[in-house]
């Protein structure tokens, strides 16, 4: 959907949206994005923006101002900051660049998905649950997208704990995080899938 006339954000509008700027560009630094969409995805229910809204945020307001950082060669990997006088511009016009979006929106449109999967997740969960469950997705995601083979830099095993003494099923959101993540496997680390299964269950079985 397009809109073609601008309507000015009212105050609570542009409010909401600031965090969810701020949490989606991480989806655009130059560095590994994919364990983010957890804490975009928490952003964006936080935000109590329905689904086209949120595709309208991330699409017609933020990708064309935050896409450059991909394509610089020394781009921003710690945080990227954008204007928000032209946020505000682009989310009172409303429109979003197809033709833009047709040449690059692969750049970014796995990890935006994965987001997206996970803010629907979370809308079905008691706000209580919402933090403990990003921070076990993120965790799961840090373990699958590690070097093959290699440790975690910080030792999972007392947020593992404590988060099963608190009632989290981790088996339960390894089933539904692993397809989130098999999602945004990149296709030439195809054939490292289960090594990287095997890690995620060998953490698990700590």
């Amino acid at each position: 959907m397009e809109y073609a006339c601008a309507v000015p954000l009212t105050a609570d509008e542009l409010a909401r949206r600031k965090p969810l700027w701020s949490a989606m560009t991480d989806l655009f630094l130059d560095t590994e994005t994919r364990w983010y969409p957890p804490f975009v995805g928490h952003a964006c229910v936080r935000s109590g923006f329905d689904d086209e809204t949120l595709e309208r945020v991330f699409w017609a307001e933020l990708f064309p101002l935050a896409l450059f950082n991909l394509h610089d060669i020394a781009g921003e990997w710690a945080m990227l900051e954008i204007s928000e006088v032209l946020l505000t511009e682009r989310a009172e016009k409303g429109e979003r660049d197809r033709a833009l979006e047709l040449t690059d929106a692969w750049m970014v449109k796995h990890t935006w998905d994965a987001s997206v999967l996970v803010c629907r997740r979370l809308r079905t969960e008691p706000e209580a649950r919402w933090q403990p469950l990003t921070n076990a997705w993120h965790l799961l995601g840090k373990r699958f997208f590690e070097d093959l083979g290699r440790q975690l830099l910080s030792d999972p095993t007392k947020q593992l704990a404590d988060a099963r003494a608190q009632g989290l099923d981790w088996q339960a959101e390894w089933a539904f995080y692993r397809a989130v993540l098999e999602h945004t496997l990149f296709k030439g680390a195809r054939n490292e899938l289960e090594a990287r299964i095997a890690e995620v269950d060998a953490l698990l079985a700590s």
